[in-house]
């Protein structure tokens, strides 16, 4: 019997390994836009992908590769059998079609990216590309803002003028090579890969010469993602929360416990404002004549000449309700009209629409531009119903749950930090799926196909463990 390690096909696979590292590159390269049908859900990367797949096909049906199946395989299965269902039954139409084909595609690129990484040592140079990839993409993005706030305009940062509508001085915020979906929500969610498997490559400090360029690399990520200012704060603090309980030392624990704490009470008192949509706000200060009698004023406020007045202080703000509770609300109901197999796939706008023309709305939400769910599990009931959101939870579920059997099997082996890496941004990613449409996020599925390779070789026991030989592969 072949191993998985040892492919029939060297060059099939020799191809695979390549076609994946152009991948890698190509991925954050969101720059197509304006296509006919499609819009910007079609990239570069994309349609490379479709060049990998009939070369992986091939390799497959000549017997030159043994496939391999992981629990999240089936799961995806489901899932995606769950929405064509839904997409059917609700009738199809182009958003729903579109949905579904983009569902079909995360599962084949998962299926394609365990099956191209065959042992310990490419996985650590997959990781590497990546962190190197992601290292340049947040540059870029860091870059754009300097130079916006010296007055050069680039296409890698963007002016933001909704931050309470308070700042009127530019208000630049990283896009970096984004150009087609420009939203911090969108970058972020790049980003957050890139930084949690920065931060277990330089924990794990394989190489000591490397250390340094894993420093700068970390800290060019802190800096890209505070520049995005995105609501990925939550995903960022549970994350690096969950890396730090490795160590398992009461120091360790008790500074971890402390910096949640602490930037949860400043991400609180920011976001707290930011769900009522500000408009206007004005303070000011005026001097009053307070009606006291001559003995108060000797008792309080004999320090005072009799004529020195007082002064009254008045804040005042014009707000309406921020759009993300109408959006819940919106989509609760819609789960409550349909609760089994949801309004189908990618319809959440349309149906907001449909209502719209019949001068209804759900609960007061009005939209004159298409808009997404922005919440993976809300929306899933939504979209999917309650047989969608069951499979949405067990694929996500196994997808972290395959990071965590592989640490568990690889619990001996030096340099584990990267498994817990990889491990604290999935958790991340689960959390910040509460306010992202995270089904069709490609780095999302990648993040989870690293951990079914992890689960796959644990499991199969290689000899080249993290930390081994792997460490010595360029």
């Amino acid at each position: 019997m072949r191993t998985s390690g040892c492919p029939a096909n060297p060059r099939a696979a020799s191809l695979l390994w390549k076609g994946l590292i152009v991948y890698i590159v190509l991925l954050p390269l969101m720059v197509v836009r304006g296509v006919p049908v499609v819009g910007a859900k079609i990239q570069l990367s994309d349609l490379f992908f479709l060049m990998l797949c009939p070369i992986l096909w091939h390799a497959a049906r000549h017997g030159a590769w043994r496939w391999r199946r992981t629990p999240l395989m089936a799961a995806l299965g489901i899932f995606w059998g769950v929405a064509a269902l839904s997409m059917v039954l609700s009738g199809p139409q182009k958003a729903s079609i579109l949905e579904v084909l983009a569902y079909a595609y995360v599962a084949c690129l998962y299926l394609v990216v365990v099956n191209s990484i065959r042992t310990w040592s490419e996985w650590i140079r997959v990781i590497e590309r990546w962190v190197a990839v992601s290292t340049v993409v947040a540059l870029i993005g860091v870059l754009g803002v300097f130079f916006a706030y010296q007055g050069i305009v680039t296409p890698f940062a963007m002016r933001y003028p909704y931050f309470f509508n308070l700042i009127t001085h530019p208000f630049w915020i990283a896009t970096s090579t984004f150009l087609a979906s420009p939203t911090p929500n969108m970058v972020y969610g790049y980003l957050h890969l890139g930084f949690f498997l920065t931060l277990g490559l330089l924990v794990s400090a394989w190489r000591r010469p490397r250390r340094a360029w894993y420093l700068v690399a970390f800290l060019i990520h802190l800096v890209a993602i505070l520049l995005t200012y995105s609501r990925g704060w939550l995903a960022l603090v549970v994350g690096s929360f969950v890396f730090l309980w490795q160590f398992r030392s009461r120091l360790v624990l008790a500074l971890s416990h402390i910096m949640f704490l602490l930037v949860l009470f400043v991400a609180v008192s920011i976001e707290g404002p930011s769900f009522f949509n500000v408009h206007q706000v004005s303070l000011t200060v005026a001097p009053v004549s307070p009606n006291l009698s001559v003995e108060e004023r000797e008792r309080a406020y004999a320090y005072l000449q009799p004529n020195v007045p007082f002064h009254r202080l008045q804040f005042e703000a014009t707000y309406a309700p921020f759009s993300r509770p109408y959006l819940y609300r919106a989509e609760l109901k819609m789960f409550h009209q349909r609760p089994w197999l949801g309004i189908g796939p990618g319809n959440f706008s349309e149906e907001i629409y449909r209502r719209q023309r019949h001068g209804e709305t759900w609960d007061g939400l009005r939209v004159t531009t298409p808009w997404d769910p922005h919440s993976t599990y809300l929306g899933g009931l939504a979209e999917l119903g309650f047989l969608g959101g069951v499979a949405i939870v067990m694929t996500f579920g196994l997808a972290v749950w395959q990071v965590l059997q592989a640490m568990r099997r690889a619990g001996s082996i030096p340099g584990p930090s990267l498994l817990w890496g990889l491990f604290s941004g999935l958790v991340g990613y689960l959390v910040y799926a509460f306010d992202i449409d995270m089904l069709t996020m490609r780095w999302f599925w990648f993040a989870a196909a690293l951990g079914g390779c992890a689960w796959v070789l644990a499991r199969e026991g290689s000899r080249e463990p993290p930390g081994g030989r792997a460490m010595t592969a360029g």
